[in-house]
C-alpha cells in the first residue's frame, strides 16, 4: 500500500494513464450493433412470474423475521401491519399477473415501443427472417448469428446491415416490429446494444464518441504530474543515488505495464464487457481471461514502480552521529558503530570518495569501518576506511585508485581536507609505490 500512496509513483501514473487513454480515445473505433429476434412472448411472461414468485419468497421470510424479533412489542406493530399489508398487496399482484390473459401481457410490453412493417415494402425481408428462425434458409444469415445460447437464436448486425438497418436508428433501446401473417400479428424485437469494438470485417466503423476530447486526459495527466501531485524533494546536502542500468529498465517496464494496465481497462470500458481476447474466439461477457490478465498487469505494474522509485530515489546524508538515508517510502538512520560491514554499490570514483571523505569528516570517536564495493569491468574492488582507537585512519584500497587520485576526487566535490586523512593519502601512495 505504500506504493499506492507514493507520491512518485502517483505522478508517473497520471501521466502514463493520461496519455494512454488519449491515444486510445483519438484511435479507437467502434461499431453500433443490435440483435434482431423473434420474441417469445408467453416464455418472457413465465420467467417475469417466476421472478415475482422469487421475490414474494423473499419478502415473506422477511416478514417472518421482522415478526420474529419484534413479537410482543408495542413501539413495532405499527410497523408489522404496514409490512403485512405490503406483502398482501404483493401476493394480489402476483395473482393478477398469473391470470393475466397473453394477449393483454403482449400488449402491455409493446406499448410505447411498436412500429408496424405490414406492406409490400417490407415483405420480402420479413420472409428472409422467417424463413431463418424457422430454419429454412440457415445459412443465409450463419455470419451474424449469435454466440450467446442462453439469449436464444438471434441475429446480430451493424446499424448499416440487415434488412432493418434503416429502422436501428429509430430504436432507443428496445423497438417490436408488428406485421400481419395469416390474419395474426406476429413480431420481430430489435434491441440496440451499446458501442463495441470495431471488427475488421465491418466497413461501416465509427469513432468513439468522445474522440473529440481525447486530448483531456493527457492533459489533465500532466497537469497531476507537473503541478498538483507534489514531488518529493532531495533534503539539504545530500548525495544522490546514481542512476544504474537496472533502475532505468525497471522505469521502463514500470511505464509500459502501466500503459498496458490502463489500456485493458479502456478496452473494456469501449466494449461493454467484451473480452479483449477476441482473437482467441472468446464470446461475449466476462471471462476468467481478462481477470488473469489484470491480475497480471496489476502485480507487474506495482512491482516494477516500486522497483524504480525505491532504488532510484533514494539520498544519503552524512551527520555527526551517523547516516541518514532518506527514502519515498520512509527514512532510516544508521550509527556509524553499526556500519562496519555496510556495502554500497555505487557507479564512479567521484561519488565514492566524496563518500569517504565524508565519513572521515565527520566521525570523531569510536572504531568505524566503512567498506564500498564496486564492479568495474566484472571485478569486484573494495575500499576500506578505517578509524583506529588512536584517532588515525588507515585507508586500504587495493587496485582501485591512488591516494592522489582520491584526494584530488575529494578536492572536486568541495570537501575540506583534514591532517590526518591527508596523511593516511600520502601513506596509501607510498604503499602503492613501495
Amino acid at each position: 500500500m505504500r506504493v499506492l500512496l507514493n507520491s512518485e509513483f502517483l505522478r508517473r501514473l497520471a501521466l502514463v494513464a493520461g496519455l494512454f487513454l488519449s491515444i486510445m480515445m483519438y484511435t479507437t473505433t467502434v461499431n453500433n450493433f443490435f440483435i434482431l429476434d423473434s420474441p417469445d412472448f408467453k416464455k418472457m411472461q413465465q420467467v417475469e412470474i417466476k421472478k415475482s414468485g422469487q421475490h414474494e419468497k423473499i419478502l415473506i421470510k422477511k416478514y417472518r423475521s421482522y415478526e420474529k424479533a419484534f413479537k410482543g412489542q408495542a413501539n413495532y406493530k405499527a410497523y408489522l401491519e404496514k409490512q403485512r399489508s405490503l406483502l398482501e398487496s404483493y401476493k394480489k399482484s402476483l395473482e393478477a399477473q398469473r391470470s393475466q390473459p397473453l394477449d393483454q401481457y403482449i400488449d402491455e410490453t409493446v406499448k410505447g415501443k411498436i412500429k408496424d412493417i405490414s406492406g409490400p415494402k417490407w415483405d420480402s425481408p420479413v420472409l428472409q427472417i422467417e424463413d431463418y428462425f424457422q430454419g429454412r434458409t440457415p445459412g443465409e444469415f450463419q455470419n451474424f448469428a449469435g454466440t450467446n445460447r442462453r439469449a436464444g437464436k438471434h441475429l446480430i448486425f451493424s446499424t448499416e446491415q440487415g434488412p432493418f438497418a434503416g429502422l436501428a436508428h429509430q430504436a432507443k433501446s428496445t423497438l417490436f416490429l408488428s406485421y400481419d401473417r395469416d390474419n395474426k400479428k406476429h413480431y420481430l424485437r430489435l434491441v440496440n446494444l451499446p458501442p463495441r469494438l470495431a471488427d475488421k470485417y465491418v466497413k461501416d466503423s465509427l469513432r468513439h464518441p468522445f474522440r473529440a476530447y481525447f486530448w483531456a486526459p493527457f492533459v489533465l495527466g500532466l497537469a497531476l504530474y507537473l503541478f498538483i501531485i507534489p514531488k518529493v524533494k532531495r533534503p539539504e546536502g545530500a548525495l544522490g543515488h546514481p542512476r544504474l542500468w537496472g533502475v532505468m529498465i525497471s522505469d521502463f517496464f514500470g511505464l509500459l505495464f502501466s500503459g498496458l494496465f490502463f489500456l485493458f481497462g479502456f478496452l473494456l470500458m469501449v466494449s461493454n464487457h467484451v473480452s479483449v481476447l477476441t482473437f482467441s474466439g472468446m464470446e461475449t461477457g466476462p471471462k476468467i481471461g481478462v481477470i488473469v490478465l489484470w491480475v497480471i498487469g496489476i502485480l507487474c505494474l506495482w512491482g516494477t514502480m516500486w522497483f524504480g522509485i525505491s532504488y532510484r530515489n533514494f539520498w544519503i546524508r552524512l551527520l555527526p552521529l551517523g547516516m541518514e538515508e532518506h527514502t519515498q517510502s520512509g527514512t532510516r538512520f544508521y550509527a556509524y558503530a553499526d556500519m562496519k560491514q555496510a556495502n554500497l554499490r555505487v557507479k564512479d570514483y567521484t561519488w565514492m570518495a566524496k563518500l569517504a571523505l565524508l565519513l572521515s569528516v565527520f566521525s570523531d570517536s569510536g572504531t568505524t569501518a566503512m567498506a564500498m564495493s564496486m564492479d568495474k569491468n566484472n571485478t569486484a574492488a573494495r575500499l576500506v576506511i578505517e578509524m583506529k582507537d588512536d584517532g588515525s585512519w588507515l585507508i586500504k584500497n587495493p587496485a582501485l585508485i591512488g591516494g592522489i587520485t582520491l584526494a584530488k576526487a575529494l578536492r572536486e566535490n568541495g570537501v575540506p581536507m583534514n591532517d590526518k586523512l591527508a596523511q593516511a593519502l600520502k601513506e596509501l601512495d607510498r604503499e602503492e609505490k613501495g
